[in-house]
C-alpha cells in the first residue's frame, strides 16, 4: 500500500505544489468504528455514559453514510473494512484523505476562512483524479448535491468527519 500512497501523494503534490509529508498510518475499521472515531464515542462511553447514549447510539444512521476519516492529531486514516486497492473509486477514497493529510502537513488549515475549504479542495481533487483515470464514483459512495455543498461550502452547519473527513 505504501507504493499506492506515495503515488498519490506526487500527484496531489503536483496539482497543488504542497510539500509532500511523511506517509500517513492506515487503519481498516468497521462502520461503527469510523462513527466512534468522528464523534470520540470510546472516550465517551467511559466519561459519560448518558452523554454516549444520546450521541453516539443516535448516530448510528449517520455511520452508514461514513466512507473514510482523516484525523490529524494523530496522522492516521481510517479507512472501511471492505477497502479494495484494485478499486479506482476507492483509491480515489484514499486521495482525498490523503489530501487532507497534507493539506495538514502544509498548515493551509491555517490559511482558509472556515474548514469546509479544506473539503471542497479534496473533493476538486478527487474528481479531477477520478477523471484523469476515466473512473466515477459507484452510486454507493456518491453524496449528492446539496449534501456536497453543506460540506463544503462556509456555514454553521460544518459536522465534522462527515462523509470523507475529520477536522
Amino acid at each position: 500500500m505504501i507504493e499506492l500512497i506515495m503515488s498519490l501523494m506526487v500527484w496531489i503534490s503536483v496539482h497543488t505544489n504542497y510539500i509532500i509529508p511523511d506517509p500517513p498510518s492506515i487503519v481498516l475499521n468497521t462502520k461503527v468504528e469510523l462513527r466512534d472515531t468522528i464523534y470520540g464515542c470510546k472516550e465517551l462511553k467511559t466519561k459519560n455514559p448518558t452523554k454516549w447514549n444520546e450521541i453516539c447510539r443516535e448516530m448510528d444512521w449517520q455511520a452508514k453514510s461514513v466512507v473514510a476519516v482523516y484525523n490529524h492529531d494523530s496522522k492516521v486514516i481510517h479507512l472501511p473494512i471492505y477497502f479494495d486497492l484494485k478499486k479506482l473509486s476507492h483509491q480515489s477514497i484514499l486521495l482525498h484523505e490523503l489530501v487532507h493529510h497534507i493539506q495538514y502537513a502544509n498548515e493551509y488549515n491555517k490559511k482558509v476562512q472556515c474548514m469546509e475549504e479544506l473539503e471542497a479542495q479534496a473533493y476538486t481533487l478527487q474528481e479531477k483524479w477520478l477523471k484523469e483515470n476515466n473512473t466515477e464514483m459507484p452510486d454507493d459512495l456518491k453524496i449528492g448535491p446539496i449534501m456536497r455543498s453543506l460540506v463544503t461550502t462556509c456555514s454553521h452547519f460544518y459536522i465534522p468527519g462527515f462523509f470523507f473527513k475529520i477536522n
